[in-house]
């Protein structure tokens, strides 16, 4: 989901600060006057109250109009994140028939009815939200008044007790609700929490049972309700026993119970019950075909799970730190003493350097993490060297192609020192390349990015578009400006020049950008790649088809150049009837781990889509029809409307060879 950047909590968080800033201007404007009698704190008392209320009655309409506002926008931001979950559920179900599955729509009477019970469950969380809130909002004002009035009277009592000058008193007095700010919500095991963290919580809720509402409905009315658990690297400790598990939707989709019997597998609701999907959650699922989609990985590993609880401990750490911080400045902010206002101020440095310093250690992480990665590739590289030396000219990749083992290449000279070199190399070569894989799936994760433009980026606008380029590299890589310029120039060599001798790694270029890409969030989805097999080609299309499950993919170098849009990778692959005498390899990998995406660097952008991988990969399943089938189920295949009978001869002549990978 895209659609929660409106920051509810900042919009009551200045709420919250100008209901305090009003209740210490009062306090000041009116500070107690010193007599021959004392304090005329009966006096202070009135005025107090009376400024309260003049408050109260100028200001209680203007923030009804504010709650109203935020209300309208969390509710929009809510039926976005539903609108967001059909679309998206639609096109997946749209790929997942052209790849086989065999779904049927619902009748226009039955979409109508999963419409209308889709628009009553939006209804009743739009209500049940916008009830919640309300019932918080109108708490704040109430709120407010009693903690001014409890601090009116409690500073001539601080003041009675000795606690020292007018500025000591008040400051205690107003201390506890400077604190904790407008902690209007009370749940219901008691736990009090601040407004706008309750309103951030809300909306992150809603937002997401709206999405999955939204996927939900559009999987019933084709008739699918079997889901999966998405994997992530830092799921909810209540979450984790059920991710990467497949279960019965009888909560968003209609799913019954008799249907998770029947196919093994529990329902939503029984998770649900257990903990899965619980306010402020960040897990979700998405719709498993079967057949169609990769099995799931539900193993975790003693170390996966270490991580996770490490990571969850950290977030706490640092959202505590963050809440310290938030506390002090309300307190430094309120006080009217001088010595308490640098004590406050102190603290708050304490708690904001603490907070910094937990965001740069997880920033330092990250940085070690792209280091460690890096040093491998460097290890490797030194390694291969030595390698190709020893055997004269042999490159590590080029020998297990052509041979299966070190002995089967070498022969039987198991006394022979080059031999023995080279076995201890290629065992330290896989003992690296073990390591360097372990490390890439700690990476971050992140969709692609927006270039700002929807094909190439026009001539006009490339050097502000590099410019921002070269700024992300840095940000992702971590890398020096001049490390960086060099792994940008390498990027734009790959993009618009010497590309297929930069694939086979001839060069530093290959290697600069492999261990650029190396140290960058991975891109988080399905990742494509077409080929295209004409008479001419320089390799013959069977050693992709006369592939079997297990096998290794074909591979050019050190680099290969796949695609975040399918449309993309078909187009490369010529699967179209503008290519009707040419066959296609469409590569499918739907769990991506280690490719990055670079649409954001290449002045192609979103036209090509662009995701640069380092890994090898296996065949998982592999499917063989002709050209004519593959593109009589897509229209949009079409280079024209009449061209399916025009070239049928040409097209069943030739093939469509679609193979599922995984990397390894």
């Amino acid at each position: 989901m895209e659609n929660m950047d409106y920051d509810v909590g900042k919009a009551f968080a200045a709420i919250e600060n100008e209901l305090l800033d009003s209740m210490m201007r009062n306090m000041k404007r009116h500070r107690v006057e010193e007599t021959k009698e004392g304090f005329q704190w009966e006096q202070w008392q009135a005025k107090q109250l009376a400024g309260l209320e003049e408050y109260r009655r100028k200001h209680k309409g203007k923030l009804e109009e504010r709650y109203e506002a935020i209300n309208s926008k969390m509710r929009m931001a809510i039926l976005q994140a539903n609108a967001q979950g059909k679309m998206a559920q639609e096109k997946k179900i749209l790929e997942a028939i052209r790849k086989g599955a065999k779904l049927h729509r619902a009748t226009d009477k039955l979409q109508g009815e999963f419409f209308r019970v889709n628009d009553r469950k939006m209804n009743a969380l739009l209500d049940a939200v916008e009830s919640d809130m309300k019932r918080a909002e109108s708490a704040i004002l109430r709120m407010h008044d009693d903690k001014t009035r409890r601090a009116i009277f409690n500073a001539q009592v601080y003041a009675n007790s000795g606690a020292g000058t007018y500025e000591k008193a008040v400051d205690m007095a107003v201390k506890d609700y400077a604190a904790a700010g407008i902690n209007c919500v009370r749940y219901k095991d008691g736990k009090q929490v601040n407004i706008k963290s309750y309103a951030r919580m809300a909306l992150k809720t809603a937002g997401l049972r709206a999405y999955l509402t939204g996927e939900g409905a559009k999987r019933q009315e084709w008739g699918i309700h079997t889901v999966i658990i998405n994997k992530r690297g830092n799921p909810c400790p209540l979450c984790l026993p059920w991710v990467g598990k497949v279960m019965v939707d009888d909560v968003w989709s209609g799913g019954t119970a008799t249907e998770a019997k029947k196919m093994g597998y529990p329902l939503i609701s029984q998770a649900m019950n257990a903990g899965l999907y619980h306010p402020n959650c960040r897990d979700s699922h998405t719709t498993y075909f079967p057949g169609i989609s990769t099995p799931p990985d539900k193993k975790w590993k003693k170390s996966e799970l270490a991580a996770v609880e490490k990571a969850v401990k950290k977030e706490a750490r640092q959202q505590y730190a963050e809440r310290q911080e938030e506390k002090f400045d309300r307190l430094e902010r309120c006080a009217m003493d001088p010595d308490d206002q640098r004590r406050y101020a102190v603290k708050k440095k304490q708690w904001e350097k603490t907070s910094n310093t937990l965001k740069e250690k997880k920033e330092d992480d990250i940085l070690k993490l792209k280091n460690e990665i890096t040093d491998m590739d460097i290890h490797l590289d030194t390694l291969k060297e030595k390698f190709e030396k020893i055997t004269d000219g042999y490159s590590y990749d080029d020998w297990f192609k052509e041979f299966e083992s070190i002995e089967e290449g070498f022969g039987d000279v198991s006394g022979d020192n080059s031999f023995n070199e080279l076995k201890e190399i290629d065992a330290k070569i896989k003992d690296f390349e073990k390591q360097k894989s372990t490390l890439l799936l700690r990476k971050e994760k992140r969709k692609q990015l927006d270039t700002g433009f929807t094909g190439k980026v026009p001539d006009n606008e490339l050097d502000n578009f590099n410019k921002k380029a070269f700024e992300q590299i840095k940000l992702d890589t971590g890398y020096s400006d001049e490390k960086a310029k060099e792994f940008q120039d390498a990027l734009n060599e790959y993009f618009g020049g010497d590309y297929e001798s930069i694939l086979t790694g001839e060069g530093t270029t290959a290697k600069v950008i492999r261990e650029g890409i190396d140290r960058m969030p991975v891109y988080d989805g399905t990742t494509y790649r077409g080929l295209y097999f004409s008479e001419s080609s320089d390799y013959d299309i069977s050693q992709f088809t006369n592939l079997k499950s297990g096998d290794k993919i074909p591979s050019k170098g050190i680099i290969s150049s796949w695609s975040s849009d399918k449309m993309v990778a078909e187009a490369f692959g010529g699967a179209s009837t503008k290519s009707a005498e040419s066959s296609t390899v469409i590569l499918e990998c739907t769990n991506n781990k280690t490719g990055v995406g670079v649409q954001h660097l290449s002045k192609f952008g979103v036209r090509e889509a662009e995701v640069l991988s380092g890994t090898d990969y296996e065949v998982v399943e592999i499917t063989k029809e002709s050209k004519y089938d593959y593109v009589s189920k897509r229209k949009d295949l079409l280079y024209f409307p009449d061209d399916l009978y025009a070239l049928e001869t040409e097209l069943k002549n030739q093939i469509v060879c679609t193979i599922k990978v995984k990397e390894v």
